[in-house]
């Protein structure tokens, strides 16, 4: 699994701002789903790496040494910080918006 972070991008409104950020994600789980639309209904993207939860990825040692919850959606911030819930990213998000 690569675990290096990325661009986030606005592409509405008139903010132009760039977070180094990465979206830890599976496609198939609801509230990584949940995430994912929000950031699609404010035109936001980012760099994402989806995670295996029927095989465990989530509980391996390396995942669990970014997020020892082992939780998706897991959103890694440039200084380290990790939001691992679906509404605190969707907040996090829409703050940056607003900002």
């Amino acid at each position: 699994m690569n675990y290096l972070s990325n661009q986030c991008y606005s592409e509405k409104g008139t903010k132009n701002w760039k977070i180094t950020m990465r979206l830890y994600d599976n496609k198939h789980a609801p509230n990584p789903r949940r995430a994912r639309i929000f950031m699609a209904e404010k035109g936001l993207s980012c760099d994402n790496t989806q995670v295996d939860i029927v095989g465990e990825e989530n509980l391996s040692v390396d995942f669990l040494a970014i997020n020892p919850r082992g939780v998706l959606p897991t959103l890694v911030l440039d200084d380290g910080t990790v939001l691992d819930e679906t509404t605190a990213i969707c907040r996090y998000f829409e703050e940056m918006l607003i900002t």
